[in-house]
């Protein structure tokens, strides 16, 4: 527990302490200025764009964006497989795993770094810690996505169109519920340990399309819009929503600077209804079983069949901001939720209860207790004002 708090304390510290210069210099690499560790990574950078042919100032076409792209990739997969074949002579394998076979390292560096992530391995067993670092985890940040993007140097504008796919194979499947572990949500979790078996299959698909306007006389913003579907088998083999099948998702933030260090910003957030599985009223109302789980029992004959209302919130912030000799402090009022909106979530089961506080029996049936849905809304106006002192 000591060494376990020793380390949050360190890595906080360490987050603390590298904020404001490496947020500094993203800032300025975003902006295309110059900064003090171009002096460091400026000749290497250089150095790399010569060996690869490439010019740092000149735009790069569709084509030869694609090709760019597919030899990293490819580059990128020779090193992980390299990674798992050799991982028995590589640093941190103080389990002294060995080499990973030849077509397995070929499937698990294949499948992550086109982010299938598919792991045929048996988990940490097969793998040391430096393979899960350098060539599970690595990919997972790097491995490339396809899309369009359309850059308006004289706006400042960014407009980019991404599609995606993933299939899951050998999901984990719950052998009790005969249900995809993907479509139970939390409920898995609040349940504990279960026997399952490696028998369900699921896929994500979607489009992601973006607009970003860089600070243009005075104005700034940010559009992100992504369809999607998230969908898991089950007993039959027949897809069916998974918990985050929410289909929508909006996102809009955009703000307005004016005279004298003023700026008024807001973001609008939209996400679908969430899928959700319906309770089984008889069932849930039977003695035994809330007496057992103090909880609802869903009806998975209707797996995910209901959804919960869509969401959506508006959060507003105006800011002041006075500058000092290598100091400034900002002044703010923010509101979340503007409008105090309240989403639907799905109602919960309760039984009903005499004056002490002990369910009742309904009359029509002694092995059962009477019941209710109770309404269950999330979302609250929540105003906050605060100071931001930057030196």
């Amino acid at each position: 527990m000591g060494m376990g708090l020793i380390q949050v304390v360190i890595t906080l510290v360490i987050i603390l302490l590298l904020v404001k210069p490496v947020g500094h210099y993203l800032v300025k690499v975003f902006s295309y200025e110059k900064s003090g560790q171009d002096r460091i990574f400026g000749p290497i950078e250089r150095g790399i764009y010569r060996l690869i042919g490439v010019r740092g100032n000149e735009a790069m076409g569709w084509k030869k964006y694609i090709g760019a792209m597919l030899l990293t990739n490819f580059v990128m997969l020779l090193i992980l497989f390299a990674v798992l074949k050799l991982q028995k002579y590589l640093p941190f394998n103080p389990d002294g795993i060995g080499n990973m076979p030849t077509w397995l390292a070929f499937n698990t560096a294949s499948s992550f770094i086109t982010n299938t992530n598919w792991q045929s391995y048996s988990g940490e067993n097969a793998l040391s810690y430096f393979s899960q670092m350098a060539a599970i985890i690595f990919p997972m940040f790097t491995s490339a996505a396809t899309g369009f993007a359309f850059l308006s140097p004289e706006r400042k504008a960014r407009i980019t169109l991404e599609a995606f796919y993933k299939r899951y194979d050998r999901y984990p499947f719950s052998v009790a519920q005969g249900v995809s572990l993907a479509n139970l949500g939390s409920d898995f979790n609040v349940v504990g340990n279960e026997a399952v078996t490696p028998t369900s299959e699921g896929r994500a698909y979607g489009v992601e399309f973006l607009y970003q306007q860089r600070l243009f006389k005075g104005v700034y913003g940010l559009l992100a819009y992504t369809f999607f579907r998230s969908e898991f088998t089950d007993a039959q083999g027949v897809y069916q929503p998974s918990a985050w099948d929410f289909r929508h998702s909006l996102s809009l933030t955009a703000g307005w600077r004016f005279g004298k260090a003023w700026e008024l910003s807001g973001r609008f957030l939209f996400s679908g209804g969430a899928p959700y599985t319906p309770y089984d009223l008889e069932a849930s109302a039977q003695k035994a079983n809330w007496d057992a789980n103090k909880q609802g029992v869903p009806d998975y004959s209707r797996l995910n069949s209901e959804r919960t209302a869509d969401f959506h919130q508006l959060d507003v912030r105006i800011t002041k901001q006075f500058y000092f000799n290598r100091w400034s402090i900002e002044l703010y009022l923010d509101i979340q939720n503007l409008y105090g909106y309240k989403v639907r979530l799905r109602d919960n089961f309760d039984v009903l209860r005499d004056d002490q506080g002990q369910p009742l029996t309904d009359p029509n049936n002694p092995d059962a207790y009477q019941y209710r849905l109770l309404k269950n809304e999330s979302g609250v106006t929540l105003p906050s004002i605060g100071v931001v002192v930057d030196f």
